[in-house]
């Protein structure tokens, strides 16, 4: 980051269960956590659509109470997807795996200048155990 302070993310998605897939993000500079995401993908009538609710680091909502930023599938290939939301600031976010990297760049037009404008996020694979070998931890 501009300011030296070491910028880390982490993203994490379940299984699709039914019609839905859920995930969440957060982004940390320097230990403290920046913001928060809520993420919910899942197919109905009007296709492929991927929900998200940001939070503030005290989870203060970014979004009205009764709304979401709701991107659409518009195209999928071997190793990327791309969805789009005309109403956002970065109206297309492009998800692109290449062997364990995950990169998620949002593409749009900077206000001032008129300029196109993108953000990366770059995310590593972090491969955990194989399922069922080990036991949860449960507070008793």
């Amino acid at each position: 980051s501009a300011t030296g302070e070491r910028t880390e993310q982490e993203e994490h998605w379940g299984e699709a269960i039914g019609e839905t897939r859920l995930g969440w993000f957060r982004m940390l500079r320097g230990g403290q956590a920046r913001f928060y995401e809520f993420q919910a993908m899942r197919a109905d009538s009007a296709g492929v659509r991927l929900l998200i609710k940001h939070f503030g680091r005290e989870l203060d909502g970014w979004e009205r109470p009764d709304s979401s930023t709701a991107y659409t599938l518009e195209s999928v290939g071997e190793h990327e997807a791309r969805f789009t939301n005309p109403h956002d600031d970065y109206p297309v976010m492009n998800y692109h795996v290449r062997d364990d990297t995950l990169t998620i760049r949002l593409e749009g037009t900077d206000r001032a200048s008129g300029m196109p404008t993108s953000l990366d996020f770059r995310l590593a694979r972090v491969r955990g155990p194989a399922p069922g070998t080990t036991k949860p931890e449960h507070p008793e």
